[in-house]
């Protein structure tokens, strides 16, 4: 699990040389070229090795070269160079469509809002962010270690997730590094809709009513690393707007937006000096 997540955040570190590279070249001779400088003679517990990065399947490591936290240097290559370094190191890229209909729930129930203690918005979940849970919410030190698994979910195309879930009632709502967002339903764990983002989503993610021309939605915000925040309809899953935070190529959305009294703060970052 320590080597997905480091190559998340600093996967394949690709030097100027890239654009040299011919289209026939193979993939291990880009990555010899643009990238075992840093993956091979410099890797530490912050840049992962030849090892680490081969533990990642080919669509992982493409993505986060196309999207993700290397997309600068994935920049400096073409499509094919991409896709033959990436298939190098994690294998063979099928180009199909990721299949989001299996596990869907039969029915699509309309959202209310439900008591305070069964919602958990954003990160710390209070606007002291303090992470607390009352003891309405039914858990405590006699019983949280009779806990037990009920169902599981698995999300495509990843290996590790990065976004704690959003609760709103029987409604939990989860990103993914593939820039799939997912409504799941909290008892069954069938799903009642995906929305697709421009990028990874690895923050957590906010619930709360607005007025959108002229009636109250219960919408789900969220940003993803292409550093574009969302508003989507917490029932449907349809988007009521996205916008683009900040252009900066480098800029990148992790952490968390928060919404209160009207407006939607949405925080940015940028990607590593040491990624450039």
């Amino acid at each position: 699990m320590r080597s997905h997540l480091l190559t998340v955040t600093a996967l394949l570190c690709l030097s100027h040389t890239a654009h040299s590279q011919a289209p026939t070249s193979s993939g291990e001779e880009i990555f010899e070229t643009t990238c075992a400088s840093c993956h091979v003679e410099l890797a530490d517990s912050k840049i992962p090795d030849l090892d680490q990065l081969r533990s990642m399947n080919g669509n992982a490591i493409l993505r986060t070269l196309t999207d993700g936290a290397m997309r600068l240097q994935g920049d400096m290559l073409s499509a094919g160079q991409r896709l033959a370094v990436s298939e190098y190191l994690g294998g063979r890229i099928i180009e199909q469509p990721i299949n989001f209909s299996r596990g869907l729930c039969e029915n699509l129930p309309p959202v209310t809002r439900p008591a305070a203690e069964h919602i958990w918005s954003g990160w710390g979940n209070d606007e002291g962010n303090t992470r607390f849970v009352s003891e309405t919410g039914g858990l405590d030190r006699s019983n949280v270690g009779q806990l037990k698994l009920k169902w599981a979910f698995g999300i495509p195309e990843v290996t590790s997730v990065r976004a704690q879930p959003a609760v709103y009632g029987d409604r939990l709502f989860i990103g993914s590094m593939s820039g799939a967002v997912f409504a799941i339903n909290a008892e069954s764990g069938c799903s009642y809709w995906s929305f697709e983002t421009e990028g990874g989503v690895r923050s957590a993610i906010s619930v709360a009513e607005i007025e959108h021309e002229g009636e109250t939605r219960t919408a789900v915000f969220f940003n993803d690393q292409r550093a574009m925040a969302y508003a989507v309809d917490a029932e449907t899953g349809e988007q009521i707007w996205a916008t683009k935070v900040d252009d900066h190529p480098s800029a990148i959305a992790t952490a968390a937006l928060k919404y209160h009294d009207g407006r939607l703060y949405v925080p940015m970052s940028g990607l590593p000096e040491e990624a450039l």
